[in-house]
């Protein structure tokens, strides 16, 4: 089952096409018809599930066409050409909505694995997808050496707007935020949101010098889009730069302390990033 999960798009046809060949040898040999349309269900069904609704179709196609010439050379023309044509109809709408169903089942359980991995409220990437991209992030690093930036984005006065705006206005505060985020992040960079007023900000191959130009930029877009807004909110973040992480746990741990440094030290709108630089044993 693993062997076929990590199919490429090409083996998968292959597989499919071959399915369709052996259903149309033993449609072709039996002379039977409808009997062993079953068996054209297993590559259409395959080839929808991985390759998705279109791909699943044609095959839907092809194997409606192969059922017809098999009946055309085997024993079913002898049945006349009403019957030929309305087993062909058949089975071309049997394979059809097999493709139409198999690929619906894969979109709504990718929807229902997107929603386990992000955030309700931001949309963002949720604490589980966090710690997975990063975990993959921090073996890449350690193996290839290449700077990897980690940083947390804390909210400061989240719970005064609650307080004094309502808990609505703070959900679009997060929103707001969510929106800057994705929009001044990078397409290799990772944001989420892991909890309350609390976020994460992954950036791969990205040395200390580079991860100060990113969050100053992160900062100066969410400080704008605060201050449009009119929200009385400030934002304090904190980071970690290394080469050799020993765990995503320990980066977390890491900018944390940064962090708590800069919110001590920082008052303006859009506090200055202070950037760590972890070491291996860290």
């Amino acid at each position: 089952m693993l062997l076929l999960q990590s199919l490429g798009r090409p083996a998968v046809l292959i597989l499919g096409v071959l399915g369709v060949a052996a259903a149309g040898a033993v449609d072709f040999v039996s002379g039977v018809g409808l009997q062993v349309i079953p068996l054209y269900f297993v590559p259409v069904g395959f080839v929808s599930w991985r390759l998705g609704r279109r791909a699943g179709l044609a095959f839907g196609v092809l194997s409606a066409a192969v059922v017809q010439a098999s009946n055309g050379f085997g024993g079913l023309d002898r049945a006349g050409t009403l019957v030929q044509a309305w087993n062909s109809c058949m089975g071309l709408a049997a394979f059809l909505a097999v493709a139409f169903l198999v690929a619906a089942l894969r979109e709504r359980r990718e929807r229902e694995r997107d929603l386990e991995r992000s955030d309700p409220l931001t949309g963002l990437a949720n604490g589980n997808a966090f710690r997975e991209r990063a975990a993959l992030e921090v073996a890449r690093t350690r193996r290839w050496h290449r700077p990897l930036t980690l940083a947390y984005l804390v909210l400061d006065d989240l719970e005064a707007v609650n307080a004094e705006f309502g808990q609505a206005v703070g959900d679009e505060v997060l929103r707001t935020v969510a929106v800057a985020l994705r929009s001044a992040i990078r397409s290799t960079d990772l944001a989420a949101r892991i909890e309350g007023d609390r976020f994460t900000l992954l950036f791969p191959e990205t040395d200390k010098p580079g991860a100060r130009v990113v969050l100053e930029t992160v900062l100066g877009r969410l400080h704008q889009d605060l201050i449009r807004a009119g929200w009385p909110v400030t934002a304090s973040v904190g980071s970690v730069t290394t080469i050799e992480p020993t765990s995503t746990e320990s980066l977390l741990r890491q900018a944390d302390r940064v962090l708590y440094e800069v919110m001590k030290t920082g008052s303006a709108p859009a506090r200055a990033v202070d950037a760590g630089e972890a070491g291996p044993g860290t």
